[in-house]
């Protein structure tokens, strides 16, 4: 959520603190799908809390307890270790993975795009699920938003590199900040990103290819992350 009108107090979010505990997403792969124990596509977000976050952070006027997400552990932080923000704030940037993506047709989910669906998800009754949750409460949330940006990868193929060069960066702080791995993370070797993006295919690849024509602000990135490029598709309304 953007807005340019008033610079002032800001925050940034991000959707992936708002993911479902690890207990919450247990509960879900028992009753809905395996797969959705596993953070990342639509349906494994606390959609109500983002939208009852931002609702508090342009309205109260007061202190907002801002969820945060521990990756390490896969899990979200205790509600006492969660940002606080004094309220209310004139910008808010919502930042991360699948935000402003849209449903696929039904037709397009019968073809498995990678081995995660075909093995785990023969029946596509998961990615049948993630799409309809995108036809959900998760367009209330992209409603909020006033202006989109789009930091466009070059394509699926470099997202194996960043994701195991995060993990590595996060082993690493996590190792400075204690002397050596904790027991009990969750922290991804190199098999385990490599079968992790894979939950993320689908809709990665329909994102580069459906959001760059949508969003107001669009930068193309290259390998190294960097802009290469830099349009204004739908430019902005004053």
């Amino acid at each position: 959520v953007l807005s340019a009108l008033l610079p002032t107090a800001a925050v940034a979010l991000s959707i992936d603190d708002f993911y479902l505990t690890r207990e919450q997403r247990r509960q879900l792969a028992e009753s809905v799908h395996p797969l959705l124990a596993t953070r990342g596509v639509p349906g494994t977000h606390d959609i109500s809390l983002a939208l009852d976050t931002l609702a508090q952070l342009g309205r109260t006027s007061t202190e907002v307890a801002v969820p945060r997400f521990d990756k390490s552990r896969d899990d979200r932080f205790p509600s006492q270790h969660w940002s606080r923000v004094s309220a209310p704030v004139s910008v808010v940037v919502l930042e991360g993975w699948c935000l402003g993506v849209t449903a696929q047709d039904d037709a397009l989910l019968e073809k498995p795009v990678n081995d995660l669906e075909r093995i785990d998800d023969s029946a596509g009754k998961w990615r049948h699920y993630a799409n309809q949750q995108l036809r959900g409460d998760y367009q209330q949330l992209w409603d909020k938003v006033d202006i989109w940006v789009m930091l466009r990868a070059p394509g699926f193929s470099a997202v194996y590199d960043w994701r195991l060069e995060q993990e590595r960066k996060l082993a690493a702080l996590m190792s400075g900040a204690h002397g050596s791995p904790q027991a009990g993370n969750r922290l991804m070797d190199e098999g385990a990103v490599a079968r992790f993006i894979q939950f993320y295919q689908r809709l990665t690849v329909h994102a580069l290819k459906e959001l760059p024509p949508q969003v107001h602000f669009l930068y193309e990135l290259n390998n190294e992350r960097r802009i290469v490029a830099g349009s204004c598709p739908r430019g902005i309304s004053h």
